[in-house]
């Protein structure tokens, strides 16, 4: 479900950030070992080790569990779950709706209330 939420062209407007500074920002996350980011596996450094600024888009994001992701880019600028998600659910419906599929974000916005 995080993965939703981290979308470039949503996120850095509420996280208070530009576009490039969330990328770099992310880029940070999933570089430090101690974030454990990504799954302790045989060929893990050499991925993550691979990953440039120009990986970092929306596509990427599909591929990879971003609930660790989430929680630090939240606990860096100190903002909790709930107060994140209803600032998501104030931006347009049309941006929203392009990310969820109905049932999910009514879903979402019951939980959240």
């Amino acid at each position: 479900l995080e993965n939703y939420f981290v979308n470039l062209s949503i996120l850095p407007n509420l996280l208070g950030m530009t576009k490039a500074q969330l990328k770099k920002e992310i880029l940070k996350f999933l570089k430090e070992p101690k974030n454990k980011v990504f799954p302790a596996r045989k060929h893990t450094k050499f991925f993550i080790e691979a990953i440039t600024l120009d990986h970092i888009e929306d596509k990427f994001f599909s591929d990879l569990d971003c609930s660790k992701l989430l929680k630090l880019l939240l606990k860096k600028k100190k903002i909790n779950l709930t107060n994140f998600l209803n600032k998501f659910l104030e931006i347009s419906d049309e941006e929203i709706e392009s990310l969820f599929d109905a049932k999910l974000l009514k879903a979402i916005k019951a939980k959240v209330k």
